[in-house]
């Protein structure tokens, strides 16, 4: 093979990759995770085509154009190399503002003139049947990642008080294993002493960031908290982690739901996958 007469898409590719591991800002919740890398045709030959497949996330709707504006702008380091880009942001966050509390009203007001009671958890403790979406879905476990949209205490709450958990998401929010290192995995802490809950979580090895709102003033949750959005590399397990978190003064409650979902409906481009939870 006379490797220096061609040029390999998938060197070119793995260059690439490196460069854009660094958009990910943990901090400003931005995080670009290359989850499908493929090339090439056989081992003796150099690469004509290479492709990655992206997941980004974005916390403020405002970020997106900046980060998008990165990929489109990106330039091959071997001259003789192309670089496509396609795709773009297919789901908005869901950030929580004025619009959005407007608009939460007007769905209750419509299931009243619709004849639908809303109830609470003061009124029926016992849910019959939870729907709701995930950030992470492990496969086999259907061990979950939620509260990057900020209300996770209120739904373990609910979770908790649920018969049956089913989760819907897209097929970009299945792993195999629950990235517990890299996380982010929400943790939601007490607003008086943060500080010293900070510290307690950075002695069990976190690396995090303390959630902000659009505004730059730290995000405060339903339940009146901080968030800090956290990784953890030294666990062996997010059951570990789950168990140190729980026994950690300051934390109010965190994202990993363990053992809660019975079933996961997932959507994806060659249709739909329905995942049960393996006992």
């Amino acid at each position: 093979v006379d490797f220096q007469a061609g040029a390999s898409a998938v060197v070119e590719l793995a260059r690439q990759i490196d460069r854009i591991a660094g958009f990910t800002d943990p901090k400003r919740g931005i995080t670009v995770n290359p989850g499908v890398i493929a090339g090439g045709t056989r081992s003796n030959v150099v690469a004509a085509e290479a492709r990655a497949e992206i997941d980004i996330r974005v916390r403020r709707l405002k970020d997106a154009p900046a980060l998008e504006k990165r990929f489109r702008a990106l330039k091959p380091y071997d001259p003789r190399c192309t670089i496509e880009v396609s795709g773009g942001l297919n789901r908005p966050p869901m950030e929580r503002s004025a619009g959005i509390v407007r608009l939460f009203r007007m769905a209750q007001k419509l299931a009243r003139e619709l004849g639908i009671r809303l109830s609470d958890l003061a009124e029926h403790e016992r849910i019959d049947l939870t729907i709701d979406g995930a950030d992470e879905v492990e496969r086999g476990t259907l061990h979950l990642v939620k509260g990057l949209g900020g209300a996770l205490l209120r739904e373990k709450i609910v979770a908790s008080a649920t018969a049956r958990l089913v989760i819907v998401a897209d097929e970009s929010k299945v792993v195999d294993r629950l990235r517990i290192a890299s996380g982010p995995i929400p943790i939601e802490v007490a607003t008086f002493g943060w500080q010293s809950t900070a510290r307690r979580l950075r002695a069990m090895g976190g690396e995090f960031h303390l959630r902000l709102s659009a505004d730059g003033q730290p995000f405060v949750s339903d339940g009146g908290h901080y968030i800090v959005d956290a990784g953890f590399a030294g666990f062996n397990s997010a059951e570990e982690l789950a168990q140190a978190l729980d026994g950690t003064v300051g934390v109010m409650e965190h994202g990993l739901f363990l053992g809660m979902a019975q079933q996961a409906i997932i959507g994806g481009p060659a249709g739909v996958e329905v995942l049960e939870r393996r006992s």
